[in-house]
């Protein structure tokens, strides 16, 4: 079975790094280089409907469908725009000023030296 639904199925990385008692990079590692095999045996001794082949189990799939059917709450904050990437070299700040990025260095040394009152 692919490493990385076994971690899924488990929670993630983090609640198999927590469950494990390991760091959570040891377990990202697992993501590319597979489970190592004692910790392939602990997880299939301490969680054996993991590796099912049905998932969820049945008694668990109808609030995991319930939970899926809820719509995802925004991660985009109110009153901040999002960047633009249509051109790579384009920054854009929150007063939606458009510049390049030699342009915003260029303004923020002047803002600088105004501060320091070298301008």
């Amino acid at each position: 079975m692919d490493p990385n639904i076994i971690i899924d199925r488990l929670g993630g990385t983090v609640k198999t790094a927590e469950l494990c008692e390991l760091s959570k990079g040891a377990v990202s590692q697992w993501r590319t280089n597979g489970i190592p095999s004692p910790w392939l045996k602990f997880l299939r001794a301490t969680h054996p409907e993991v590796f099912a082949e049905t998932w969820p189990p049945e008694e668990e799939a109808e609030p995991l469908l319930a939970a899926s059917a809820e719509p995802a709450a925004s991660s985009v904050e109110p009153g901040y725009p999002q960047p633009v990437h249509d051109d790579r070299r384009a920054v854009e700040r929150r007063d939606g000023d458009r510049r390049t990025r030699d342009e915003q260095r260029v303004a923020d040394r002047r803002a600088v030296d105004r501060r320091d009152g070298r301008a």
